[in-house]
Parts: structure tokens; C-alpha cells; sequence
């Protein structure tokens, strides 16, 4: 019994939810129906008649639109509402086509935005508008059917349409301002005022007060005069009385005042005026005079109305203007506007005039003047700017006219041609002598000629430019006797013996001429050369007794040693042979010849020719008539032998150089110009005798095309000037003014204040009248009409006025005075004597203090102007043509040297004390000397001699080097980077004429046997380390280490004398290269011999004829590579230039595997020529460039046009440094202070306070003044204020009233508020918005105030406000909370409306008394962090239990069961109330299920019912915990409250969320 009522509790809170959510579903089914209909037919009238009674259908049904469109029954859209559409209606069919005149439709205005989801306040998108729309006889207004309109083809305007149902939105104002002070009793109550934030909108809550006032209790007592206004100003009703002073500008006017309390109750007039000074109530007055203007002049068009190249239209305008012939007098009426721009409307789109930049062509390439670098030069241009008319003709114009951020460059560098002297490569190997004719080469020899030629070239690497020096030849020819062109060629046959097997025998031979290519020809071709060798020989095939020799060896090289054609010596070769074996006891065997000589075919000439070209002739034009283009030009090519011509035939045509190229002769350009601007204003509209020069007016062209290749020359003319003779005679006008007349009283005063007045007119100089607005703009301010005067009365002290202050004669501390005189009345009262109370002398103290300085700004940049003589555009910073020459340009004081700085004094003098000297003129210039260092550049040392070359057999590397001298200073050019020994050195390749180092062993010593005749023995030879020049010749022998690296030849070798009977076998020919690259044991070495004699049968036969080894690296192979050396350093002219364009070279050099270098033919012999590579290479060295800056431009004019202001030039950097150069100045802008004049200024004061004086209220007066100030504030002469006619002509008095206390008072407008957008439609893309004024009601008066509190307009907002809840933090259980805006602006409460009001106490009820409970900010009680709530079944907290643990039911019951008193019948009424609850529900689910889906279907199968319970509710929630175990997050989280579980046995368990612990009960 226990535990009933939880049970109870849950069936009823799940009976509930279940019952709302059935009805959400009921609500949500009704809301898915809607009408739809098809378009209306035609209209259709019986038997084909025509006119009214038409009828028109269309098909109209209901649709369900979620989950699925379908069709539903049409009861289902009627239950839900909406109103059927009608299926049928009446029309009008159409008789005619011409009719639809006839009538038209009426369109109302649209109703405000509606929306049909009641209950809500707003919607996005979801509202709508709707009108009226009716058909009418266009003549007669009547009504007629809609049909007949529609058969017109005229569609019906929509009635509907969606809108934005906005959310209402309540006034929202800021905080109340202080309360104000009741100290000056100026109204019946203190106030305080807020202003309005944002307006009520869209059925929102309407704004609050503005104001809040509270009565003053200190101003009971408190009186105020109430002035009435002045009457209007009236002449005088008698002017023709004689006794009374008359002038027609001065008449008289009255006005009378009371005295009331605060509360508006009129008093006796004594309790206002015993505290103030009596007060007029009848003066003089000006009489009133409208201001008169003449009549609108002609119209002068500014501009016409065009549209801009951006589509913009830019209006033209008419101006006109009138001449003011009276200004206002009095409380006469202000002149309306003197000037009139009236924007010109078109409809032709004209396109507006545009302008734009014009630059000539570049100027020649010119040198800079003093710039370090022979390649860079400079270029100019004219610039300018012109207009485009509409036909596309260019006009000059002003520069002004163009934008000034697009001008083009007027100058840019440009490359120029250094002195450049001609470098050439080396010299080429020689060519192979041969023969390019063999049937010349037949007849030469017949002749005994040389028959060949070879020849070497060498390359041109720099061509000779600006007077360099010029290039050498580039080849040479020797003449030689090359191999012949046919030869025999034998093959010899086998010695066939004539007798037994050995001794003399006959061997056959092939005998065949072969051409150079080893292509068979016939034998005449080497008959004529050489004797045909016989087709068979005698030999010997050696007996076992007979002498054995070796074979002949290879023929020794033939020295190429030139010759001369005089007396020519055959040069010989050689080969030998040695002893084998020797004859058995018959020695002359052996006497066999052991060397031989022979004739070498190749003998070179020692005379050398080159071909020497003459310069180029003129250009030969394909078109002479034309002048310029395409041609061809020639020249002649000799050959010569020591500056003598000789022969052509003598140089080789092969390297001839051309005779003939393809030239352009350019065509020449003519100077072109601009055509003329347009002629300037005259520099004067009118003359005049004190003209000192004639006014004149100009035009001018520019030059576009620069005249080249002889083209016409520019004209000299440029520029044109005129005089204007046509000008007017300028007018002069002078203001005409007569006397004061006499001091005019009002007429019913005899004496006091009054007004006098004079005439003012303006003249022409040939004394006409003129309109006042010439005199105005021409001389200055008119001169006052009327001015105050007094008539003193009979018992006044009459004194003159006080004179002039007198001079500070003695400067600051001194004084000066003024003085005046007694005026002797008809009867002056006493106290007019008194000297003290009226003085007639005053002194006064110089107050130097009263002076003060104004400079001009600091003194300016150090300025240094260039000389008048400079005439060049640009100028560099350097001034020196190279880094090692400091001597300074001729133009170096254009950037270093003395200079002055300069600013204005200006003085504000505010008292007669100005006399002092620095003060005695309005501005002064100061000047101060100045000095910029001129800057000092890094000097080098001249660089040491080359290094001898290093290598005596191939290209070598020599270097050279120099150090620092002086070290820049003053922003010089930097010092070169330096090595470890801080010097800079270069490198250059030497090609030595030197010879190859190889090793060279000669032929083998005869066989040294011991026993001397046969045997075992020891064979020698000299293997030497040769020197061998570059032809290949041995020229020497040299030590060995010049061979080292490479494998030297054995000087002995064993051998064996054969004995008689032996076998005899031939030397072992030289071991066969091993095969690269080296690899140990893998690879043989060969060598073979032959058999000279065979064995007899009593020896051992003979051996093996071949022989091999292993090829081990570094004993018998070494392996070769090509080795390309480092570029040498860039050389520009050989080294005669510190910069530009030169060249760098390198070579490959033979190296052994152990980076030894060896003779480059090895490798080339080995492993061929080096691979395809840049033995020279095009480099440059960037020369350490100054920076080059423009010159400067004129100073521009003074930024002011008056007063101190300050002039700008300033200069471009055209090029900017690169490397050591100078770097750009910082000082690109120079400004100096100018003054042009002094700056004057109108100024128009604030309207003065109406009735200064204090309780007085009523009609007043306000003024203020005009008046002319000098750039020190002070007043100054009007004339020095430039003329503006509608300052000239304000009105300085008007008419005002003071508000009383009992009147209805509002404050001023307040300033507008930040345009507003909520956010809600700001984030879907609005961004009109509203902003608002308002004003305050401060005192409300006797009289209720009407007057409009706040307005509003449309703005554009670029962000949104919205409103929330700010709470303070708790302090003694209590924080304040106020309302926002995102701004941080408070606001009314109302603005917060749609969030929860934060408590602002702290206080839980019940209180939170439980261990680890705290009270929240919700006012409801709560656990500390890691501590979990044990709820009742009301929600709140009992206990605070730690995470992770469970507690049964009945724990809890004993911790609450004296809080819950069981109640059987209150279980019993609840059991009975939910029952009920659940029978109404499902019977309204059943109902709108059968509403939906109309009768259900009999044998339909009933759908499975879920359960849904409170189990499956905390398994769901257990489950989602299970899979986040391991997230780190999730510790984060608040772990979720305790669950209610109904177990299998009715028990109920409060358990904690947490899956760790086991659940009593649970399956």
C-alpha cells in the first residue's frame, strides 16, 4: 500500500501525455487540408448566343498535402474549416474583339498583413493580404460581372497575396537622464526625460512616458515680467512737422509687459519690477523694408547632361542669377536665393566628355649624366592630358583634368652599349690535312705541289662595340701534303717453301687500289701515284738451324715539323727488327738489315693564311624607290700571309667568312604633334588703367612622335600666346554715403536713447546707381544704415568719448591711455565734477602676455635647390661612373651640400601691446643653414697581376685579387663581398702552349742470353715520361712524375734465345686494354705471338701462342673519367670592367679513378671525347646599380589659400639599387612652409539667448553678428574677407520668444537612434530597418501639451539589435537585472518580454537545508558538482547522493515517509479521474481516425500497438550512455537525473542514470 501512490502518479502524468499528444496529432490532421481547384472553362451560353448568362465551370476538390498528396473525401476540408469553392458561375461571353475598351478592372488597396494560424503571433512568410477586385463600364463606373472583363482577355488582378507576418514589436526606450534642478525656478517641476530606442510595430505595446516631473516646493514665491511683443515699426504721423526730427528710415514702435507668479496668475506689476532695472517700453525703430531683388539674369548652361563610360548620368546645369537692388531693413523679409542651378533634363544619352593621359613616344636612349653603370641610360616622354569629344577628336587640356593616380610615367631606363673590346675563344685543334679535289690533288702532285690544306678556327665571344677594340682574325690555313687520296693495298699469302719444308719460298700477294673512303677503284688511280707492288714475293720459311728474326715493329711517329716551299727536306720514319734465334755456326744468317727507314707523306707548309673581311658596305634596298626596308649589303673578304693578299686558293674556303647578309634600312619618322588646345581665359576680363600688362590668353601642343631616321623635324612654335583686346573697361564701384541725420526719439521722448540714420547707395565710376550686390562683391560690407544715438537730459553728466588707446612706447610692463572732456549741459548736476567717480583720464598696462606665437609647424627638410642650369629630367643618387673613382660628378651639389630649412612665424596680437618687433608683421620667415653629407663610396685597391699558369699541359686556372682602401661612409656604396682574407679575387682560364706528358718505351734490346748463344736471358728497353707538344710530337723527355697515374710500361722482360732445333716463337705483342669500367678478376688482359720456327722432332714442340691476366685496378687497369673543372669567375671585357654582360668558362680535365689528372687523350682514346658541354657560358655580373630618382617637380602650390600652409615636391624612384649601390633616399617628398596671405574669414555667430535676464519671459529679441576674422580669431577689416553676397545680405535680428513657466516646454529632438532590425528578419536577409527620434514634455503648463513626441523613418541596417536579460553578480543574496541591448545599451523591460525575468533574490522555498544542496539562480534547489538529486513526486529535491550508487525504494521511504501521508480515497478519486482521461482519449483518436480515413474496412488485420513505457524510455536512455564510455566529452555532461522503474514484480526503484551498477529486477 506503500507504493501505490507512485504508480498512480506515473499513470497519470503517461495518461496525460499520451492524451496531448493524441491531440496534437487531431490538430496537425485537421491542418492538412486544403481546397483545390482547376482554372475556370470558357464561358459557354446555349444555341451560340453571345452576352450575359454565360455559365463557367471548373473541377473543385480536397487534397491532403502530408505525409502524402492525395485526394480525400471533400467532408474532410469542410470539417477543417475553409469555405468550398464554388464549381460554377455565372459570365459573359464575348460577342466582339473590339469591346474589351468597354470595361476595366477596379483594384482596392490591400488589407493589412492577416495570418490563419490563430494563437500565433508571428510568422515568417506565412501571412497574407487581400482586396478587392471588380469589374466596370469604363464610361459609366457601373459594376458588371467579372466574367465579362475576363472575356476580354483581361486576366483578373490577384486578390491575395502572401506577406511577411512580422512579430509585434513593443516600444522600447532607454534609461531615465538625472533629475533636473529647481535652483533657477524656470519651470513649475523637475524632470527627468529618456529618448526612444525603437518604435511599437505590428500590434506591439505603445511607448512609455517620455518624461517624469516632480512639483518644485522652493518656486512658490518666484515672479516673471511677461513681455508682449513690439508693435509693428510706424513713421511718424506728422512728417511735415518741422519741430520734430524726421528721417524716412526711423518711425516708432510700443510694447507693454506684466508681472505673474509661476502658476500664471497675474501680480501687481511692483513684485517684478522692484528686482530688475526699468525697462522700455516705447523706442526709435528701423522701419521695415523687404529685401528687393531684380529679375533673374539670362542662363548660362554649365556642362551638359551626359552619361559617364560607368552609365552614370551627370547632370548639366542652367545657372542664373539677380542682382539685390535693397537689403532687408528692419523686420523686413530676408532675400531669397541670389543664385540658381537648374539641373538640365534630357532624353538623348550623350556621352559625357572624357579625358585621359596621352604620352609621346620614348626619347633616344641617353646617357645619365654621373650614373655609375655604361649599360643603363635613360628615356622621357611627354605627358598630357586631353579630352575626347564625341567624335573622337583629342583636345589638350589642363593636367588637373585627369585623375592623378593614373599619369603615366614620364620616364623609364633603357639599356645603352658599353665600351666593349672583341674577346675570341682559343685557337681549335688542327684539322686533318686533306684534300677536297683529288684530281687537283693529282695534278699538284705531278707538279710537286702540296696538295692539301688543314686549318683551325677559334670563336668570337664579345663583339666590339663603342670604339672597343676591334676583333683578331678568326682562322688559319696552312698548306700540306696529306695521305693520298688512292693507295695500294696488299695482302700478303702464305709462304710456300720451293724446297722440302723450309728455306727460300714464294708468297702470293692481293694487290688493290683503294680510295680515303676504302672503297675499291681502279688500279689507274693509284698508278698514277705510286708503282703498282708485284703480286708475289720471296720469303723465308726458317729451317731449325737458321737465324730467327722478330717482325718488323709499328713505323715511329713523323715529326710534324712545318717547311718551308723553298727548299723543302723529306722527313723520315723508322722501324726495327731483332734476333730470335741465331744460325747454327753460320753467322751470316744473321746478317740480316735490322732497321729501315722510310719518306713521311705529310709535309706541312710553315706559312699561315687568314682571311681578312673589309667593313660592310652601304644597305642595297630590294625597293630603292621606297627609301627604308628590306635590302642587302656586301663586302670583300681577302686572304693574306703576314698583311700581304695572296691568293684566295691559300685560305680555306671552309671557314671563309660571308660576303653578303640581309640588311633593314629603317624608315624614317616625322615628328608629330597635338593639335592646339583650346585658348585659356584671359588673364583679366577687364581693363584698366592700373593694368600693368596687357591681359593675355594661351594655347598649346605637344609633341607625340619624336622625329627618328631623318624624319621631319619638330616645330619650334609649341606654345602661342595672344593679347586680348576686345576686353571691357573694368567698372568701379564705390559705396555713396551721406551725413547722420540727427538722433531721432520716439515721439513721446524728449531725451534717452535714440536712432540716427543716413542714406547708403551703391555707384558706378561715372556716378550712376548700381545694384547694392556690386558694391558688395566689388568694395566689401555695406556701411550701416542706422545706429544707436543718445540725447542726454537736462540733470545727465555729459562727457565726449573716449579717445583711442594710446602707443606702448616702451615695450611689455609699460602704459598707455586714453583720455576724454567734459560737456557743459544747460544745468549739470554736481557729481559731474567728481574726478573719481567720473574720470577723464585712464591708464593702462601693456600686457605682453597677450601676444602669441603661432609657428608655422617645424622648419622644414633640409632643401637644396637644383642650379638654374640643370636642365636634365633625371638625376641619380650616384655620382661617380665607377665604384674605384670617388672623384665627385659635376652635379653632386644637387644631392649633398648646404641647404636651408625654412618655416613662417605668424603672430596673434589680441591688444595694442603688437608694436614689438617680432610681432610687427603678421608672418615671418625664418631661415636656418643646413648641410646633407655627401656620400663617400668604398674604395678598392687596383687589382694584382694574374697568377703565373699553374698547368704546363692543359688549361690552367690564374687568379688575382685586391682589398679595401676606405670604407664607405654617409650612405656610399657598399664594399664587395670579401674571402677569409678579406680580399676579393678573381679567376680566369690560361691555355699555355704546352705539351702532353705520356710515357714512351722504345724498342726492345736484343735477347741478352748468358751463354750468349742460346738460352735464357734478359731483353731491355728505355721507357721514358716524354713531353709531347700539341701536334703530337715527343719534343723532349721529363721527369716521371709528370706521368704519375698512369700505368708505365715494363723496361725489362725475360726472354729466351731459341737454341738450334727449338721452337722459335715471336715477341708477345703489347697486353690488350683492360675492358672498362675495372673489375677485379672478372675481366683478362690478352697478348698474342706467332711462330717463327717450328720445333725439330727432337724438342718440344712449340707452346701457346696466346696469354692472359686478370685486370686488377690499380695494377694493370685504371679507370678514366672526364672531369669538368668550375666555372671560372665572370670576366666582363677581359676583366677591364667591374660589371655587365661577360663571360665565364671551364674544361674538362682526364682523371683516373683516384682523382689523378692524366693526358686528356687517354681519355679520349679510352672512353672518347667529353661529353656534349658548355665550354663557355654567357654570364653577367649585376653591376651594383644606384638608385636613380627623378628630379623634382615644381613646387606645388601653397595647400592653403591663405595663411600659413605648406608646398610639396617631390620625386619618383625610376630605378631602384640593386647589390652595394646607393640606396633611395627616404625623403621622396620634401615639403616647405608658404604663405600666400593672410586668411580671413566670415563667421556667423549663434543666434543670441532670447531675454538674457532671468524671470522674464515673453516676446524678445535675437542676434547676432557677422562679422570678418583673421587667421589669429580676431576681428579684422570686412574688406579683407572675400565677397559672399549671401552672407552680405543675412538678416542679424529676429524676433523670439521665451517660454513661461506655466507654457508647455519641450525638450529638444533627440539624436537618431541606430537603425533597427530584429534578427529574427535580419537572418533571412532584411536589411531596411527603422530609426527613431523623440522629445520630452519637461513642463506641462496650464495648457495640455499636443505637440508629436517621436517620428521615424526608413534606414539601412547593416547589423540587427536584439534584447536579453543582464543579471549583476549576487551580492547578499541579491543582483540587479536589467534588460539590453546587444549594444549594451539598457532599455525599457518591455523589450525583454519574450525571455524568462531572471529573480533578482535568492531565495528557495523551501529552503535547500540538505547536505551538498545549494539554491540556484532559478530559485529551486540543486546539488554541488559530482553530487546527483533525489526528487519526490512533485519534482523537488530531497537529497544529494554521490554518482554511481543506487538506493531502493524503501531507503528512500525512510528518509521521506513523514513528508508523504497516504490517502486511500484521494488514490481512489485519481484512479477513477485518469480511467476517464484515457476512455475520452482513445475515443477522440478513434473519431479522427475514421475522419481521416473514413470506415474502416471489416477483415482488415488489426495493426500491432506498441507500448510505450517508461522502461523503454530509461533503456533508450542507457543504451545512448553505453556507446559514449569512452568519450572525454561526455565527462563534461551533467549526469541525468534519477529514473523511475516499474519492475516484473510492481515494485518501483529510483535508480541513478549509470550503467555500472547492477538493477535489482531487471531481465
Amino acid at each position: 500500500m506503500g507504493y501505490g501512490k507512485p504508480q498512480m502518479t506515473s499513470l497519470i502524468v503517461h495518461s496525460s501525455l499520451f492524451l496531448a499528444f493524441l491531440t496534437s496529432l487531431t490538430h496537425s490532421a485537421n491542418a492538412e487540408y486544403r481546397w483545390r481547384a482547376d482554372s475556370w472553362s470558357d464561358c459557354e451560353k446555349p444555341y451560340g448566343t453571345c452576352g450575359r448568362g454565360g455559365t463557367q465551370r471548373r473541377n473543385v476538390w480536397c487534397e491532403k498535402s502530408y505525409p502524402v498528396q492525395q485526394s480525400v473525401p471533400h467532408s474532410l476540408c469542410r470539417n477543417s474549416g475553409y469555405d468550398e469553392p464554388l464549381q460554377e458561375q455565372s459570365c459573359y461571353k464575348s460577342c466582339d474583339s473590339v469591346g474589351s475598351y468597354q470595361v476595366r478592372w477596379v483594384v482596392g488597396r490591400w488589407s493589412e498583413c492577416q495570418i490563419e494560424l490563430q494563437g500565433v503571433d508571428c510568422a515568417k512568410n506565412l501571412g497574407y493580404q487581400t482586396r478587392d477586385v471588380y469589374c466596370v463600364y469604363q464610361i459609366t463606373g457601373d459594376r458588371t460581372e467579372d466574367s465579362v472583363c475576363a472575356s476580354f482577355n483581361q486576366g483578373k488582378p490577384p486578390t491575395r497575396q502572401s506577406c511577411k507576418y512580422n512579430c509585434p514589436q513593443n516600444c522600447v526606450v532607454g534609461e531615465f537622464s538625472e533629475w533636473s534642478s529647481c535652483d533657477d525656478c524656470r519651470f513649475l517641476n523637475r524632470s527627468r526625460t529618456r529618448d526612444i530606442i525603437v518604435p511599437n510595430n505590428n500590434r506591439g505595446k505603445p511607448c512609455p512616458a517620455f518624461s517624469e516631473m516632480s512639483p518644485c516646493s522652493n518656486c512658490s514665491d518666484k515672479y516673471f515680467l511677461n513681455f508682449t511683443p513690439w508693435s509693428f515699426c510706424q513713421v511718424f504721423p506728422d512728417p511735415s512737422n518741422s519741430r520734430i526730427p524726421y528721417n524716412p528710415y526711423i518711425g516708432n514702435q510700443d510694447r507693454s509687459f506684466d508681472c505673474f507668479n509661476i502658476r500664471g496668475q497675474k501680480e501687481e506689476l511692483s513684485k517684478c519690477t522692484g528686482k530688475f532695472q526699468p525697462f522700455s517700453f516705447r523706442q526709435s525703430c528701423i522701419i521695415s523694408q523687404d529685401c528687393v531683388l531684380g529679375p533673374w539674369q539670362g542662363l548660362t548652361t554649365i556642362n551638359q547632361t551626359c552619361v559617364s563610360r560607368n552609365n552614370v548620368v551627370k547632370s548639366g546645369y542652367l545657372y542664373q542669377k539677380r542682382d539685390v537692388i535693397q537689403i532687408p531693413l528692419g523686420d523686413g523679409k530676408p532675400c531669397g536665393p541670389l543664385e540658381e542651378y537648374i539641373p538640365i533634363k534630357s532624353s538623348q544619352k550623350i556621352n559625357c566628355p572624357r579625358t585621359q593621359w596621352i604620352m609621346s613616344d620614348w626619347s633616344e636612349c641617353k646617357p645619365i649624366q654621373g650614373h655609375q653603370q655604361c649599360n643603363t641610360g635613360i628615356q622621357d616622354r611627354y605627358i598630357f592630358c586631353v579630352q575626347i569629344d564625341q567624335a573622337g577628336r583629342q583636345t589638350p587640356v589642363e593636367e588637373s583634368e585627369c585623375s592623378p593616380e593614373k599619369r603615366p610615367l614620364s620616364s623609364r631606363t633603357c639599356p645603352t652599349q658599353c665600351k666593349t673590346d672583341c674577346t675570341v675563344s682559343i685557337w681549335s685543334q688542327w684539322s686533318q690535312c686533306k684534300v677536297t679535289d683529288c684530281e687537283m690533288y693529282a695534278r699538284r702532285r705531278r707538279n710537286n705541289k702540296k696538295t692539301g690544306q688543314r686549318y683551325r678556327t677559334r670563336a668570337t665571344i664579345t663583339e666590339p662595340a663603342q670604339g672597343g677594340q676591334m676583333c683578331p682574325h678568326l682562322s688559319e690555313t696552312q698548306n700540306c701534303d696529306p695521305e693520298p687520296c688512292y693507295t695500294w693495298h696488299v695482302k700478303q699469302g702464305v709462304c710456300i717453301p720451293q724446297q722440302s719444308t723450309c728455306g727460300v719460298g714464294i708468297s702470293h700477294q692481293t694487290v688493290s687500289c683503294f680510295n680515303r673512303n676504302m672503297t675499291s677503284v681502279v688500279d689507274s688511280r693509284c698508278s698514277e701515284l705510286k708503282q703498282q707492288p708485284p703480286t708475289q714475293v720471296q720469303c723465308v720459311v726458317s729451317c731449325a738451324d737458321d737465324c730467327v728474326l722478330s717482325e718488323w715493329t709499328e713505323w715511329s711517329e713523323c715529326p710534324r715539323i712545318c717547311q718551308n716551299n723553298i727548299f723543302p727536306r723529306p722527313t723520315l720514319k723508322h722501324r726495327t727488327r731483332t734476333i730470335l734465334a741465331k744460325a747454327a755456326g753460320q753467322v751470316s744468317n744473321c746478317q740480316a738489315t735490322l732497321r729501315e727507314q722510310g719518306e713521311c707523306p705529310t709535309v706541312i707548309e710553315c706559312d699561315t693564311y687568314t682571311w681578312q673581311p673589309e667593313p660592310w658596305g652601304p644597305c642595297l634596298l630590294d625597293n630603292p624607290i621606297k627609301g627604308c626596308g628590306r635590302g642587302e649589303r656586301n663586302r670583300i673578304v681577302h686572304c693574306y700571309s703576314n698583311l700581304t693578299s695572296v691568293s684566295e686558293v691559300k685560305c680555306a674556303l671552309e671557314v671563309k667568312p660571308p660576303v653578303k647578309e640581309v640588311c633593314t634600312e629603317p624608315c624614317p619618322e616625322n615628328c608629330n604633334v597635338s593639335t592646339w588646345s583650346a585658348w585659356s581665359e584671359c588673364s583679366a576680363t577687364c581693363t584698366s588703367a592700373n593694368t600693368l600688362s596687357n591681359p593675355s590668353k594661351s594655347r598649346r601642343r605637344y609633341i607625340e612622335v619624336h622625329p627618328k631616321n631623318g624624319g621631319v623635324l619638330c616645330p619650334s612654335l609649341l606654345k602661342e600666346v595672344k593679347v586680348c583686346f576686345d576686353l571691357p573697361v573694368c567698372n568701379q564701384y564705390q559705396w555713396n554715403v551721406t551725413d547722420w541725420s540727427e538722433c531721432i526719439l520716439h515721439r513721446k521722448e524728449k531725451c534717452g536713447r535714440g536712432l540716427k540714420a543716413r542714406n547708403v547707395t551703391c555707384l558706378l565710376n561715372d556716378g550712376s546707381v548700381s545694384p547694392i550686390n556690386n558694391c558688395l562683391t566689388s568694395v566689401g560690407q555695406m556701411p550701416v544704415v542706422a545706429e544707436p544715438c543718445y540725447i542726454a537730459c537736462e540733470d545727465e553728466c555729459l562727457f565726449t568719448d573716449w579717445t583711442p588707446w594710446s602707443k606702448c612706447l616702451q615695450g611689455c610692463g609699460s602704459k598707455r591711455f586714453r583720455q576724454r572732456s567734459s560737456k557743459i549741459g544747460s544745468n549739470p548736476p554736481p557729481e559731474c565734477s567728481d574726478m573719481i567717480k567720473y574720470p577723464r583720464y585712464e591708464p593702462d598696462i601693456c600686457h605682453c602676455d597677450l601676444i602669441k606665437e603661432e609657428l608655422g609647424g617645424e622648419f622644414s627638410q633640409c632643401i637644396l635647390d637644383p642650379p638654374k642650369e640643370s636642365s636634365g629630367l633625371l638625376r641619380p643618387i650616384s655620382t661617380s661612373s665607377k665604384r674605384d673613382n670617388p672623384a665627385p660628378s659635376k652635379g653632386e651639389g644637387k644631392v649633398c651640400g648646404w641647404g636651408q630649412k625654412i618655416r613662417y612665424v605668424a603672430c596673434q596680437s589680441r591688444s595694442a601691446a603688437a608694436s614689438i618687433r617680432r610681432c610687427s608683421e603678421a608672418v615671418s620667415l625664418e631661415v636656418k643653414h643646413c648641410n646633407i653629407p655627401c656620400p663617400n663610396d668604398c674604395k678598392m685597391a687596383l687589382w694584382s697581376e694574374w697568377s703565373k699558369c699553374p698547368s704546363k699541359c692543359r688549361p690552367g686556372i690564374q687568379k688575382r685579387s685586391r682589398y679595401i682602401e676606405q670604407l664607405n661612409s654617409a650612405g656610399g656604396r657598399q664594399c664587395p663581398s670579401l674571402d677569409s682574407t678579406q680580399t676579393e679575387t678573381q679567376t680566369r682560364l690560361c691555355h699555355p702552349e704546352c705539351s702532353q706528358y705520356i710515357w714512351k718505351a722504345y724498342e726492345w734490346s736484343m735477347c741478352d742470353s748468358n751463354s750468349r748463344t742460346c738460352g735464357d736471358g734478359t731483353q731491355r728497353r728505355v721507357v721514358n715520361c716524354v713531353i709531347v707538344n700539341v701536334n703530337g710530337d715527343t719534343t723532349g723527355i721529363t721527369t716521371e712524375d709528370n706521368c704519375a697515374g698512369q700505368v708505365k710500361p715494363h723496361s725489362e722482360q725475360q726472354c729466351r734465345l731459341a737454341c738450334v732445333g727449338e721452337c722459335v716463337m715471336s715477341d708477345w705483342t703489347e697486353w690488350t686494354e683492360c675492358p672498362r669500367p675495372c673489375s677485379n678478376g672478372y675481366q683478362k688482359q690478352t697478348r698474342t705471338r706467332k711462330i717463327m720456327r717450328h720445333a725439330s722432332r727432337y724438342h718440344p714442340r712449340c707452346v701457346e701462342t696466346e696469354d692472359y691476366r686478370d685486370c686488377i685496378k690499380d695494377i694493370n687497369c685504371v679507370d678514366y673519367h672526364w672531369s669538368w673543372m668550375p666555372w671560372t669567375s665572370c670576366l666582363i671585357n677581359n676583366g677591364n670592367e667591374e660589371c655587365g654582360r661577360g663571360l665565364q668558362e671551364r674544361f674538362p680535365m682526364c682523371r683516373t679513378h683516384n682523382e689523378v689528372d692524366v693526358d686528356d687523350r687517354i681519355c679520349t682514346q679510352i672512353i672518347g671525347p667529353p661529353e656534349h658541354g658548355k665550354r663557355t657560358n654567357d654570364c653577367e655580373v649585376p653591376c651594383d646599380v644606384d638608385c636613380l630618382v627623378s628630379d623634382w617637380t615644381e613646387w606645388s602650390s601653397c595647400s592653403q589659400t591663405c595663411g600659413i600652409g605648406e608646398s610639396t615636391r617631390e620625386r619618383v624612384v625610376v630605378e631602384q639599387y640593386t647589390g652595394n649601390g646607393r640606396k633611395c633616399p627616404s625623403d621622396l617628398v620634401q615639403t616647405k612652409p608658404c604663405y600666400p596671405k593672410g586668411c580671413y574669414r566670415w563667421t556667423i555667430s549663434d543666434w543670441s539667448p532670447c531675454m538674457p535676464q532671468k524671470n522674464m519671459c515673453g516676446a524678445g529679441i535675437q542676434t547676432r553678428n557677422v562679422s570678418c576674422l583673421g587667421d589669429d580669431g580676431l576681428p579684422a577689416d570686412p574688406e579683407k574677407c572675400p565677397p559672399d553676397l549671401d552672407i552680405l545680405v543675412l538678416k542679424t535680428e529676429q524676433k523670439c520668444e521665451v517660454l513661461c513657466p506655466w507654457d508647455c516646454v519641450l525638450t529638444e529632438w533627440s539624436e537618431w537612434s541606430k537603425c533597427f532590425v530584429n534578427c529574427a528578419d535580419f537572418a533571412i536577409g532584411a536589411t531596411q530597418g527603422k530609426t527613431s527620434r523623440s522629445r520630452a514634455i519637461i513642463s506641462q503648463g496650464l495648457i495640455p501639451c499636443n505637440d508629436k513626441l517621436w517620428e521615424t523613418k526608413i534606414c539601412p541596417a547593416t547589423d540587427c539589435t536584439s534584447f536579453s536579460w543582464v543579471a549583476s553578480p549576487w551580492t547578499n543574496g541579491k543582483r540587479e537585472v536589467s534588460c539590453q541591448t546587444s549594444d549594451g545599451l539598457r532599455v525599457n523591460k518591455e523589450a525583454c518580454h519574450g525571455s524568462v525575468h531572471p529573480s533578482s533574490v535568492l531565495s528557495c522555498d523551501p529552503p535547500c537545508n540538505g547536505d551538498h544542496m545549494v539554491c540556484n539562480d532559478t530559485n529551486t534547489c540543486g546539488c554541488e558538482a559530482d553530487f546527483v538529486a533525489l526528487t519526490d513526486i512533485m519534482g523537488q529535491v530531497v537529497r544529494c547522493v554521490e554518482q554511481n550508487s543506487t538506493l531502493s525504494v524503501g531507503a528512500q521511504k525512510k528518509d521521506s515517509e513523514e513528508e508523504i501521508e497516504t490517502n486511500y480515497w484521494m488514490y481512489a478519486v485519481v484512479a477513477a479521474g485518469t480511467l476517464f482521461i484515457v476512455f475520452v482519449a482513445l475515443a477522440l483518436y478513434h473519431m479522427s481516425d475514421f475522419f481521416k480515413n473514413g470506415p474502416r474496412p471489416h477483415g482488415e488485420p488489426k495493426e500491432e500497438k506498441k507500448s510505450i513505457g517508461i522502461e523503454s524510455t530509461d533503456t533508450a536512455t542507457r543504451l545512448s550512455r553505453q556507446g559514449n564510455e569512452n568519450c572525454n566529452v561526455c565527462s563534461q555532461i551533467p549526469v541525468p537525473v534519477e529514473t523511475m522503474v516499474t519492475t516484473s514484480n510492481g515494485r518501483t526503484e529510483i535508480r541513478v542514470a549509470d550503467d555500472s551498477v547492477s538493477n535489482k529486477g531487471e531481465s
